[in-house]
């Protein structure tokens, strides 16, 4: 998304798929939804345990509403593209690792 703004594409240019994920992270950002910081802390994460983004982004957000490893591996699957146990685990200690780092 970084200067598309300044792309000399029309508005009805873009493609249909494009248009409904930009129009979904507008409606997230309106809503309260995850801050930049939480985008941030998601790449981070993806990049230590080299899975990717979207899947662990899904995996960080479970994670930071409370959900479990056993929970998000057997009932949220389709959030996170059916990540196993062992990755959520990978994800989860990432995550830690980096709160831990950001507490400090």
């Amino acid at each position: 998304p970084c200067g598309d703004e300044f792309s000399e594409e029309g508005p009805g240019d873009e493609a249909p798929e494009a248009l409904d994920e930009e129009a979904a992270e507008e409606a997230q950002r309106a809503l309260g939804g995850r801050s930049a910081v939480a985008e941030d802390k998601a790449r981070c994460v993806a990049e230590a345990v080299g899975l990717d983004l979207r899947r662990v982004s899904a995996a960080v957000r479970l994670f930071d509403e409370g959900n479990t490893v056993p929970f998000v591996a057997r009932y949220r699957k389709e959030q996170t593209g059916c990540m196993d146990e062992v990755a959520l685990r990978r994800v989860e200690r990432g995550l830690r690792r980096l709160e831990a780092l950001e507490s400090r």
